[in-house]
């Protein structure tokens, strides 16, 4: 749903309701509608990923259990990578919450997703979970490394640890947002706070202002969402 159909729904006071809206998308609701008649929801108090609905107009988010067969710990891209394959849309799919082998849901796809029967090669039930218990915080694993430049083709190149060519024909096939959004510019230049991801290798923060070497490369700090 655009912008615009969503102003003008507000408009004219009709009920409306979203599917799960990123980060930078939210970002952009707020700052453009500036609406009082408007409410956000997650699934849970720290939720990331939200639906958007005028007042009147009930938010359905459904929290989704795994249980593995036996005790396996899934990452973040384990479960969105499972879920992408039963052709389940990015956007009905809200937070995925590894810690609690916990993910959230719209109605319209919750018997697509009950079906799943395995993740990552281990055998798993699904279950709608009534009143989830969630310890949310983020896992990292952190990197230190030395790059020759900070155009968005080495950072990738670097991050996903693959050839420079490859790279760039991950971002070219939108293999890779910058800030929640695609990017096709290999000289885009990543600066401090950007949040890269790369789809089918992960999700990752720039952690410090880059500093150079005694050789003019730079130094890169950054970390890993797991």
């Amino acid at each position: 749903m655009s912008l615009t159909t969503l102003k003008h729904a507000l408009n004219d006071d009709r009920p409306i309701v979203t599917d799960f809206l990123s980060e930078s998308e939210i970002s952009l609701v707020k700052e453009r509608l500036r609406q009082t008649n408007i409410r956000f929801e997650g699934g849970h108090s720290r939720a990331k990923r939200k639906r958007v609905a005028t007042f009147n107009h009930p938010i359905t988010i459904i929290p989704i259990k795994i249980i593995p067969k036996t005790p396996t710990k899934f990452t973040h891209p384990d479960i969105l990578g499972t879920l992408l394959s039963q052709n389940i849309p990015r956007n009905q799919i809200g937070d995925i919450l590894p810690k609690n082998n916990l993910f959230f849901i719209t109605k319209a796809v919750r018997s697509s997703a009950l079906i799943i029967s395995r993740i990552k090669n281990t055998e798993v039930q699904l279950k709608v979970e009534q009143t989830p218990i969630i310890e949310y915080y983020d896992e990292f694993l952190y990197f230190e490394k030395v790059v020759s430049s900070l155009r968005l083709d080495v950072i990738v190149k670097t991050l996903a640890e693959t050839a420079r060519e490859k790279a760039k024909t991950l971002i070219l096939n939108d293999y890779v947002k910058v800030n929640d959004s695609y990017s096709h510019d290999f000289a885009q230049t990543i600066n401090l706070d950007d949040t890269i991801s790369i789809r089918q290798v992960g999700k990752f923060f720039i952690e410090s202002t880059p500093h150079q070497t005694k050789k003019g490369n730079t130094v890169l700090k950054y970390k890993k969402f797991i």
